[in-house]
């Protein structure tokens, strides 16, 4: 069993389902927080050229030193692995709460080896590892498969990261999701569906020990006491965000055309006031939610009320999603990228990346270079429609899971 005061390890092999423990050594300690340790770890096992969908791949979540105490500010934690998209080193962060519990289960790192035979989910709770078959998981969105392994492990306060359908599909940008927190970019969740692994869940009770507690304290009331200063002032970022979520700064980008519009051909959306923070909060009913510990609570869950999308309930677009689906896409139909948002996070998408590659397609489409002449910028149908397909890695969207630069070089013309 872990504890509090040294660093620990565990280790997961998927293929022969068992699990060790191991004390992470000074040396390897020295690489501080979750991208350094993570990094290290992944340069030292994985050998240079494995197939980063395969099983000699690892998979390393790693949380740092403060993830899980009062710091505020401190929830994330990182997965570290090769990208599918890249090839090359992916660090990828998620705030919320899986990284508190997680280092409150006992952990700074998990590694993942080799790949189940089926799909299973891993249930970790400091005291055991138990591994779950997940074939009825198949398929399912990420919301709901973290509803269903909570009851299966009778847990409901148990913290989960999961896969939808594009990871399962190896979609090459897939992403992991953790209570509607994100590890986006170069294909975290492609990985976990090479390895089979569904999800991932957490349950830890104890306290994270540190070295001096009087000190720690005093550093944690002087950074609470800047952050309180800033989110007091509306007018400041942290206030903004505070009051609004990230989306509040899409206006000052826009005024600055820096905001990626139009396969990023412009610097400007005419539209961009219609999809920004202030006309979701108009639009929907809406409530800020923190991360663990952290007191700007700059997420925004919004539900709506009435239309086709009645009833869903979901959080953000946070900017970037503003900007990638939104005005990079020339989408100024608000509920349109609120839909675009929740299917990314169900199918377990990384929202920036299908932004540039369905802007891609939708150029290539102008170009004739893909042949359909329903693809247009700003239409819902064409960018909900491709997102369907990338997903589900059918038509165009088989060609466009494989990533922008994939997919451009196989168009050819002037795609790349």
């Amino acid at each position: 069993m872990p504890t509090s005061s040294r660093k620990t390890l565990l280790r997961i092999n998927l293929s022969r389902q068992t699990a060790i423990v191991e004390d992470v050594s000074p040396d390897l300690a020295a690489y501080v927080g979750g991208m350094g340790l993570g990094t290290k770890l992944l340069l030292d096992e994985v050998p240079a050229g494995v197939d980063a969908l395969g099983p000699d791949n690892k998979l390393i979540i790693a949380a740092g030193p403060l993830t899980g105490t009062r710091a505020p500010m401190f929830a994330q934690t990182c997965i570290v692995t090769k990208s599918p998209l890249a090839g090359t080193i992916l660090t990828t962060y998620a705030g919320g709460t899986f990284g508190p519990e997680f280092k409150q289960a006992g952990y700074d790192a998990v590694v993942f080896e080799g790949a189940a035979a089926e799909p299973v989910f891993v249930f970790i709770d400091g005291k055991d590892v138990s591994f779950h078959p997940a074939a009825d998981l198949r398929g399912l969105g990420t919301a709901e498969t973290a509803q269903r392994v909570r009851r299966a492990i009778a847990l409901p306060e148990a913290k989960v990261v999961s896969i939808g359908l594009a990871g399962e599909n190896r979609v090459r940008y897939a992403a992991a999701v953790a209570e509607h927190r994100v590890f986006g970019r170069g294909g975290a969740g492609a990985v976990m569906g090479g390895k089979n692994l569904k999800a991932v869940a957490v349950y830890g009770d104890r306290p994270v020990g540190v070295h001096n507690p009087d000190a720690f304290n005093a550093a944690v009331a002087s950074a609470l006491e800047i952050i309180s200063r800033e989110t007091a002032n509306e007018f400041s970022l942290l206030g903004m965000f505070s009051r609004h979520g990230t989306g509040a700064g899409m206006g000052l980008v826009n005024e600055r055309h820096s905001l990626a519009t139009r396969n990023h051909r412009l610097g400007h959306f005419d539209q961009a006031h219609e999809i920004d923070a202030f006309a979701f909060e108009k639009a929907y009913p809406s409530r800020s939610v923190s991360c663990f510990g952290c007191p700007v609570h700059c997420g925004i869950v919004r539900q709506v009320g009435d239309g086709p999308l009645k009833g869903l309930f979901s959080r953000g677009p946070e900017y970037e999603t503003m900007e990638a689906l939104g005005s990079n896409l020339m989408l100024s139909d608000r509920e349109a990228l609120f839909h675009a948002n929740d299917l990314c996070d169900q199918y377990g998408l990384d929202t920036l990346t299908v932004g540039a590659v369905v802007g891609m397609a939708l150029e290539a489409a102008e170009n004739g270079l893909i042949k359909d002449g329903n693809l247009r910028f700003g239409d819902p149908a064409s960018i909900i429609g491709l997102i369907e397909q990338i997903a589900h890695r059918t038509g165009i969207g088989d060609l466009l899971a494989e990533g922008p630069g994939r997919a451009a070089e196989e168009l050819g013309g002037n795609a790349p």
